[in-house]
């Protein structure tokens, strides 16, 4: 089943996986503990990777999104394939549940995010901006608001503790 009709369903994972979605749901009833069930998800599911591999063009596409940081074009990303853009876009969201443009803003935005909750960034929204590929703080304000329904001071506010907040130090 392609991914793109996966993505706003709720589906047992025989319906997707046939055979190994049985086989996977019996070898997590094996297991009571979260690492021997994530260790059971990573063996039958990189199985089936292996079996049923994704095309080596659409593969360097997903890492050209994801080493670019989010910030190549569809364009320079549908060159490198050979196919034209609209092609690519047809072929990715088929075999990835959205589009590389989409793909592209969702990796942008992980870390954006992930560099403004880092405690070791010491610099402004806007040169998170700057470093994430966005054309401007207000642009990384609008996909924050887009994305995760948020400004990014907001998320932020969201995960940081009060400093005047005595119940925020307790353990």
């Amino acid at each position: 089943m392609p991914a793109a009709e996966l993505w706003d369903g709720s589906f047992e994972s025989a319906d997707v996986l046939g055979q190994v979605g049985d086989e996977l749901w019996e070898r997590l009833q094996e297991h009571l503990g979260w690492p021997e069930r994530f260790d059971a998800c990573d063996r039958v599911l990189l199985r089936l990777r292996l079996e049923k591999p994704v095309a080596r063009e659409l593969a360097a596409t997903w890492q050209g999104i994801v080493h670019g940081g989010g910030a190549l074009p569809v364009s320079r990303l549908a060159a490198h394939t050979g196919y034209s853009r609209q092609h690519l876009t047809r072929l990715f969201q088929n075999e990835f549940g959205l589009g590389p443009k989409l793909a592209s803003r969702v990796i942008r935005f992980e870390r954006a995010q992930l560099a403004l909750r880092s405690p070791r960034w010491r610099g402004s929204v806007a040169d998170v901006a700057v470093s994430c590929g966005y054309s401007d703080q207000a642009h990384l304000t609008r996909e924050f608001v887009d994305l995760a329904g948020c400004t990014p001071r907001e998320l932020i506010g969201g995960d940081l503790p009060i400093v005047q907040d005595d119940a925020a130090l307790e353990p």
